[in-house]
């Protein structure tokens, strides 16, 4: 599809497109193909504003969730820590055996003014994850910021969903490292492109048994069956995904020095 159009489908590099349609991006990309686009977030308030300076000045006595590296990946330690702690040891991070990361999918939901900084995406204006009920509904925005070096395990993200990284300064390498200090905001899109393999995964979760589903589902809309498949959840799901963000918002009230 990509060739049809005239666009290369190398392994080697990532497509950087300006001015995508929509339909254009859902066609070619959405669920099937990675690509940057480059004319979005420099017209966010983020872009324009998020510093080192700034996040201090205003949000530095908050608690943000991190992980600190010293050796191995997989000894990584994950911490509570006021935000000024963090950048503390962010500038300390010169060594790539020896680095922290922060990654917390909460501090913008908890900081609605600050959210409002990430400006709108067309791209992903049709999100079907609002259908979700609020319980198990995905956080919209991880914060992550990662010192030199950092970096995280190779990984599926849940859900099966498509993954977007909003890098407002600094440099992202997927399947590498991060080699200077890097600001992301991370979204996910749930589109008609995708949205049957993310509620695949819910049903291979054992959250909703396929049976559940009346005949008439596969002839349906995307958004008649997104909305058909939430109004099945069982209650006992709700409760576990209320359940779960209660203890992650307490793990951030406890500081851990």
């Amino acid at each position: 599809m990509l060739r049809h159009y005239g666009y290369s489908e190398s392994m080697g590099s990532v497509e950087k497109r300006s001015l995508l349609s929509l339909s254009e991006f859902r066609e070619l990309y959405d669920a099937k193909w990675p690509v940057i686009v480059t004319d979005i977030i420099p017209f966010w308030e983020a872009y324009r504003t998020w510093n080192k300076e700034f996040f201090l000045t205003h949000y530095g006595s908050q608690n943000v969730l991190m992980r600190t590296v010293k050796g191995r990946l997989n000894e990584s330690v994950a911490q509570v820590k006021p935000l000024s702690d963090f950048v503390r040891l962010l500038d300390q991070t010169t060594d790539p055996t020896s680095w922290v990361y922060l990654e917390d999918e909460l501090f913008l939901i908890q900081n609605p003014r600050l959210r409002a900084f990430v400006g709108s995406n067309y791209l992903l204006d049709e999100n079907m994850f609002s259908l979700f009920p609020p319980e198990i509904r995905p956080w919209d925005s991880m914060l992550l910021w990662g010192g030199q070096h950092s970096r995280s395990f190779l990984h599926m993200d849940p859900y099966n969903w498509t993954a977007v990284n909003a890098v407002l300064w600094g440099a992202k390498h997927w399947k590498a490292y991060n080699i200077n200090e890097c600001l992301s905001v991370s979204m996910q899109l749930m589109s008609p492109s995708n949205h049957l393999a993310v509620l695949e995964e819910i049903v291979k979760g054992g959250n909703l048994h396929r049976d559940k589903l009346p005949p008439l589902f596969d002839s349906m809309g995307p958004v008649e069956q997104v909305k058909l498949f939430m109004s099945l959840i069982p209650k006992e799901t709700l409760q576990s995904g209320e359940d779960t963000t209660k203890k992650v918002l307490k793990q951030k009230a406890d500081v851990i020095v």
